[in-house]
């Protein structure tokens, strides 16, 4: 993925949103709105410039395909677990499952219960204003 800011991650992230934020209005179902944000993440993968590409798209399925493995399913799998309960996965898969189960939490910033203490990365607790403003942006997008 190219790491500018024209169609880097930060792009794919806002791209994500939108359709969340899309699907909400339109009345999709949980479903299809996934598949609008699995489709955001990794739209732009295939890129090999910012200029017009017809083919990035084709490209950027490999990427998709790659992304959806064993390893994406186990941190999904385990996010919702106690740290403790988290087995038989690798160091690398475990590191990516505190990751994820710290944007996770951030994210309770919407319900006003985040709880500092259980941030695992001090990366995350510098982004708990970000995700406080995050939700105070989205709710003007509320139906």
């Amino acid at each position: 993925m190219l790491r500018n800011n024209d169609h880097g991650l930060i792009h794919a992230a806002k791209v994500c949103v939108l359709c969340a934020v899309l699907a909400k209005k339109l009345g999709l179902d949980q479903d299809s709105a996934l598949r609008l944000m699995f489709a955001a993440v990794a739209h732009d993968t295939g890129r090999k410039g910012n200029s017009a590409d017809a083919k990035h798209g084709e490209r950027s399925v490999a990427s998709l395909e790659k992304a959806i493995d064993s390893q994406t399913i186990a941190i999904v799998a385990n996010h919702s677990k106690a740290d403790r309960s988290v087995k038989d996965i690798s160091v690398e898969t475990k590191i990516l499952t505190h990751i994820f189960k710290d944007a996770d939490a951030l994210d309770r910033a919407r319900t006003g219960d985040l709880d500092e203490k259980y941030l695992r990365f001090e990366q995350s607790k510098k982004l708990i204003e970000f995700a406080r403003e995050l939700n105070r942006c989205l709710l003007t997008v509320q139906d």
